[in-house]
């Protein structure tokens, strides 16, 4: 909507140098850490109301800073260890790794391959017995969504409501079609900030991938992510693979609790760190 405008960060957090190695994943927060956060919608009163698509601003993105090494989320799609995640997490990374049993794993052979809209997978990556489903329908205004990944290194699960589909303007100029959530309650350990989630899947209610997170406007509770559709059509064009999706329905918020720690304990969802290649010139 023309005049309509609010800027929004990425989510892929600093780390500095190369990470070696790392602590094993603390478990997902119980039933009981998960806090409710209050957010309104101000021009309906209630994030279960989402306002029409009509009154969503458009989002542009805040330049970041990419000279250092940095970590986010991925989350397995195939099981000959296709990986999807956010593009800008892997953007220019000399080397890509991924924490497994308390250390990182030597550097990922195959570089990203990007899928515009700020996402990217990695095709070298973890095998895994099965992977996550992703949605082919698009989720309606007032979905329930719950982002899942480790801002902060820490797992972490925010619950939301999509308020519709949007634009995001990227500090390069290009403009992507992204689904534009409110928080409405999250689970994080006691980590404030998001960095980190950049990449983690968002699960609709029948525990298929509906987004990639992407950026958020954290004061306003807003979490901006990525359609998986370029995934599915990366998949379509490959050679026919045994169906070996897993998923499940998502009844409330304890139950996605227990659906997150299923796919931590089961290496679908995993932290990924990158060692940004130096500039030379």
């Amino acid at each position: 909507m023309p005049g309509l405008a609010a800027p929004v960060c990425l989510l892929a957090a600093s780390i500095g140098m190369a990470v070696m190695f790392a602590s094993r994943p603390a478990p997902a927060p119980g039933a009981d850490g998960f806090h409710e956060t209050g957010r309104i919608v101000a021009s309906v009163g209630s994030p279960r109301r989402p306002p029409p698509a009509s009154a969503l601003p458009v989002y542009y993105e805040r330049p970041a800073e990419l000279d250092l090494s940095r970590q986010g989320t991925g989350f397995v799609i195939a099981p000959q260890g296709v990986w999807a995640t956010a593009a800008h997490v892997t953007d220019r990374c000399g080397t890509i790794r991924f924490l497994v049993d308390q250390r990182t794993t030597p550097p990922v052979a195959t570089p990203a391959v990007p899928l515009g809209q700020d996402i990217s997978l990695i095709t070298g990556g973890i095998r895994s017995p099965m992977a996550l489903s992703l949605s082919g329908d698009a989720p309606r205004a007032g979905a329930v969504g719950y982002h899942m990944g480790f801002p902060m290194g820490t797992p972490g699960l925010i619950g939301s409501r999509l308020l519709g589909r949007t634009s995001a303007v990227r500090h390069g100029g290009q403009t992507d079609a992204v689904l534009a959530w409110v928080e409405d309650g999250s689970a994080k350990n006691g980590i404030t900030e998001l960095d980190g989630l950049s990449g983690g899947p968002v699960l609709d209610d029948r525990g298929q991938v509906v987004g990639i997170v992407s950026m958020a406007s954290e004061r306003r509770g807003r979490i901006l992510t990525a359609m998986p559709a370029p995934v599915r059509r990366w998949l379509a064009a490959q050679p026919a693979q045994p169906d070996a999706h897993f998923t499940g329905p998502i009844a409330n918020r304890s139950a996605a609790l227990s659906f997150f720690q299923f796919l931590i304990n089961n290496g679908f969802i995993r932290q990924l760190y990158c060692d940004v290649a130096p500039r030379y010139g």
